[in-house]
């Protein structure tokens, strides 16, 4: 009685199918995720949900068998939250190129997908559990625990962190990674894009990582809301609109919402973040073939003029790659704002007060 009286209340208060599949799939045997499908399949016509029971299949096939599988990574999240309200990470080590002699090749201009001449191709992260988990191996290897700004809390060398504290990082920017920019049913909101380097010449092996994605942004105070806040508040306004109204936005853009139904000094924006490079890989401009891939997405396809980032006012290595190399220029100074280090004895990332950058370009 319990289980259903919970899950009855997800899924009235819910205005997406997904969160209340993800309650379904998160109990722990196939008999409860049985009885919990049994009692909201009657809900389906109720008026409080948007889903239609047309909406359960997608290609001509049923979508009920993956949401039964006690592992599908469309809907799995769980409970334990990031430790950063946002968790976007901003320094690069790869950032410490603009203050080597070597000259920093500069990226072709078609550096999306297909080949290149150096043998390096930029392609976007198909979203998978796999594809994800990769991704979040190599950014604790090659930048948690491998950042000349020595990001490991105590001064803990990267060869002393245990397996076991390895893993439990991989598997918090995981999570991370799949929430924000992994496979999901229906179309996001809030655009986000995963944008790996891979390395033709070596099974193409991820040599660089960066993310793009849309947030809101409050131009008084400089803050940018991550995912997690700028979703709830733009779902929340089109929600306090009536029947009518919502017709009205059914197929608005974000910054239509956020112009039109936000405060005045709120606006979507779109971030860059977890700008991350291989230590073998450095020093041969992959930092700015994906930072360059990345704007052209912005600008292109998602029809931004402008890009933001943040980073950590005393990582001047990383400002110097931003503000020298690609343009970039300060915008807001956050003091005290939240900033992640890791903590190698737990294995876990942790808040620490920094003071905090906001750059922007003109696209």
């Amino acid at each position: 009685a319990r289980l259903i009286s919970i899950f009855f209340t997800e899924l009235r208060t819910s205005q997406y199918f997904p969160k209340a599949a993800t309650m379904l799939c998160n109990r722990s045997s196939q008999a409860k995720r049985l009885l919990c499908l049994a009692t909201f399949l009657p809900l389906w016509s109720s008026e409080s949900l948007i889903i239609s029971p047309g909406q359960t299949r997608q290609n001509g096939k049923s979508l009920l068998p993956s949401i039964l599988a006690p592992n599908n990574s469309a809907f799995v999240r769980k409970d334990r939250k990031s430790s950063s309200a946002n968790f976007m990470f901003f320094a690069d080590d790869a950032a410490i190129e603009v203050e080597k002699t070597e000259e920093v090749v500069e990226p072709r201009s078609d550096s999306s997908g297909g080949g290149s001449d150096d043998g390096v191709k930029i392609v976007p992260n198909p979203g998978d559990e796999s594809s994800i988990n990769e991704a979040a191996a190599f950014m604790v290897d090659s930048f948690w625990l491998q950042s000349p700004q020595q990001l490991i809390m105590g001064g803990v060398d990267a060869d002393a962190v245990s397996p076991a504290a390895r893993s439990g990082l991989c598997a918090t920017q995981a999570q991370d990674l799949m929430e924000k920019y992994g496979e999901r049913l229906g179309k996001r909101l809030l655009d986000s894009c995963l944008l790996m380097a891979l390395d033709e010449t070596n099974n193409d092996n991820i040599l660089g990582v960066v993310t793009v994605q849309m947030d809101l942004l409050d131009k008084q105070s400089g803050e940018i809301f991550g995912a997690d806040k700028s979703e709830p508040m733009l779902k929340n306004a089109v929600a306090s609109l009536g029947p009518k109204q919502r017709r009205q936005y059914k197929d608005s853009s974000v910054t239509e919402l956020a112009n039109e139904l936000l405060p005045p000094e709120i606006s979507a924006v779109c971030v860059l973040s977890n700008l991350s490079i291989s230590p073998d890989a450095r020093r041969r401009g992959l930092a700015v073939k994906l930072c360059t891939e990345a704007s052209r997405i912005v600008k292109e396809e998602w029809g931004f003029d402008e890009l933001f980032l943040r980073v950590e006012a005393e990582n001047t290595a990383a400002r110097g790659l931003y503000e020298k190399k690609l343009g970039y220029e300060e915008q807001f100074t956050n003091q005290g704002a939240n900033a992640v280090r890791v903590d190698a004895d737990a294995g876990a990332f942790v808040d620490i007060e920094a003071d905090m950058l906001v750059l922007s370009k003109e696209l």
